[in-house]
């Protein structure tokens, strides 16, 4: 037997021994802000690490921002601090103007089950600023949801622009912007922040869901909820370290890959099923009143609606992003495609999950 043949022999032989070999267990460092009792755990994140523990990967959870929260979950990724983070991308919008930019349409359609959609294909097909800012951090999206809409939750009655002149508002982005319009003071502040915020009287207001009432015990500091949607956040993002990614099997790669498009929806669906069951609770058992709008800040909300579009333009451009005016508009076109295919398949969410596995995250490999 030459040496070559020799050599080729060995090699088949030890390739052959790797591949019946069992793979080897992954541990994934996955933080989150969110609390352990977060409404998209038990029907999302645990059925996910469940699913993907049958393929040797464990995910090993890291709540309450232990680890790192909010903008500081890019840089904890980067410096090997966690494998996968959790995030809203409006606390991190100067490091991700180009995800930002889709944050901050709000009013471009109200069904968090359409926006989640949106919100992927946006950032994750044809968007080579969303996959620049992340890899500056070696991370990737792993997948991204849209939160259901927003509402001004207060200590006292707020249903006009009146009510709202100086109120100090707990808000970020887009809806901080809309608020100091009508006369509020808006204040920056992690979702997290909020309660004890409330409570030492910092802040008048908070915008939020409606389950962080219940995530948050806001219902203990606000009793009155202006009830009007005002816009949702299509930028809750799940990030991966694409080195950690890279040290994985092929198998396990495979399985995180195909839950993707399942855990978007498991999460948004979730907090479509308990924003109904927080609004009951927050009436039923915790004295809240939800007010009904008036006349003038139903107006000035429709005025918003029109203006969003030039403002986000605006503040892109000032942040940096790549072709701001296009961006924009593929969003809105987004909207339509999706609101068109969520009618189609009146809701159902298995249809859900394969339209945003054919349409996105087949075509989408890290």
């Amino acid at each position: 037997m030459s040496r070559t043949t020799l050599a080729s022999t060995v090699a088949g032989l030890a390739l052959s021994v790797a591949a019946a070999a069992p793979a080897l267990a992954a541990d994934i460092a996955y933080a989150t802000h969110i609390p352990s009792t977060n409404v998209t755990v038990e029907p999302a994140l645990k059925p996910w690490a469940e699913r993907l523990a049958e393929h040797d990967v464990n995910v090993n959870f890291f709540w309450g921002g232990t680890v790192a929260k909010h903008a500081a979950m890019p840089p904890a990724i980067r410096d090997g601090l966690a494998d996968m983070g959790f995030m809203a991308d409006l606390y991190g919008a100067q490091d991700l103007p180009n995800s930002v930019l889709v944050t901050n349409l709000p009013l471009v359609n109200l069904d968090a089950r359409v926006m989640t959609a949106v919100a992927a294909e946006a950032r994750m097909i044809g968007c080579e600023g969303c996959e620049e800012e992340l890899a500056g951090f070696g991370a990737f999206n792993y997948n991204v949801f849209s939160l259901p809409s927003q509402y001004l939750m207060c200590r006292e009655p707020v249903a006009n622009l009146a009510q709202l002149e100086g109120k100090k508002v707990r808000a970020t982005g887009v809806l901080g912007r809309m608020l100091a319009k009508w006369g509020a003071v808006p204040v920056a502040m992690p979702v997290t922040d909020g309660y004890e915020a409330l409570e030492r009287g910092q802040v008048d207001c908070t915008t939020g869901i409606e389950t962080f009432m219940m995530d948050y015990s806001w219902w203990d500091a606000t009793k009155y909820v202006l009830d009007m949607p005002l816009g949702l956040f299509a930028g809750v993002l799940t990030m991966m370290s694409e080195a950690k990614f890279e040290s994985l099997s092929d198998e396990q790669q495979q399985a995180l890959l195909a839950e993707r498009s399942r855990m978007a929806a498991d999460s948004a669906y979730a907090y479509f099923d308990a924003s109904e069951q927080a609004r009951r609770l927050a009436k039923e058992e915790h004295g809240v009143t939800y007010l009904e709008p008036e006349a003038d800040i139903l107006a000035a909300l429709e005025e918003a609606r029109i203006a969003e579009r030039d403002e986000d333009l605006a503040q892109s451009q000032k942040l940096g992003a790549k072709d701001p005016e296009a961006r924009i508009a593929n969003v809105v076109a987004l909207a339509e495609k999706w609101q068109a295919i969520v009618d189609e398949i009146d809701g159902d969410k298995e249809a859900f999950i394969e339209a945003m596995e054919r349409e996105i995250y087949s075509k989408v490999q890290p």
